[in-house]
């Protein structure tokens, strides 16, 4: 799951970086049609009614909830909770060599990993570059379909009700 402001700009990112080359004029087009804001609002992913959804299914034995967050505060400590969770075992070598090549910097710049691109892999940037009517909708949208159903009043709310942790610091 992912902080919806962060998960709207990074749509638009995963949209522009995949596409932006195939449209004439490159990015310059892409970027004079679409911004950030409108794949934020999007409705028709209904994003806030997913995380809903999958809130309601994360006690079942097969179902393992990780918020985004939690990958990057710690991922040696996701990596293992992953592997348990399918029955892998891992040694200090593959756990490190797991970590070494999904890093972010490692995947944004390899050709590999076509749908990460350079400049993510954070927390809070949605909300610093989403418009502020942008943000008052999605925040709206939260009031209306996540709180209700959860109690959470905002997304770090749901992340520390879910996983019993406090919500990470991020520079």
């Amino acid at each position: 799951l992912r902080q919806p402001h962060d998960r709207g700009l990074s749509y638009y990112k995963h949209l522009r970086g995949g596409y932006g080359d195939e449209l004439p004029g490159k990015l310059g087009h892409f970027d004079s049609v679409f911004s950030p804001d409108d794949f934020a609002l999007l409705k028709h992913h209904d994003y806030e009614q997913n995380l809903v959804d999958w809130i309601g299914v994360k006690d079942h034995p097969n179902v393992m909830v990780l918020f985004y967050e939690q990958t990057l505060a710690d991922p040696r400590k996701v990596l293992r909770r992953l592997a348990e969770f399918v029955g892998v075992e891992l040694d200090a070598e593959f756990e490190d060599n797991i970590l070494d090549a999904t890093n972010y910097d490692v995947m944004s710049t390899s050709g590999v990993f076509i749908n990460v691109f350079p400049g993510g892999g954070t927390y809070g940037k949605g909300r610093k570059t989403l418009r502020k009517d942008t943000c008052a909708e999605l925040d709206q949208r939260w009031a209306e379909i996540v709180e209700p159903a959860t109690g959470a009043r905002s997304y770090e709310q749901l992340y520390e009700q879910v996983t019993g942790e406090t919500f990470p610091r991020f520079s």
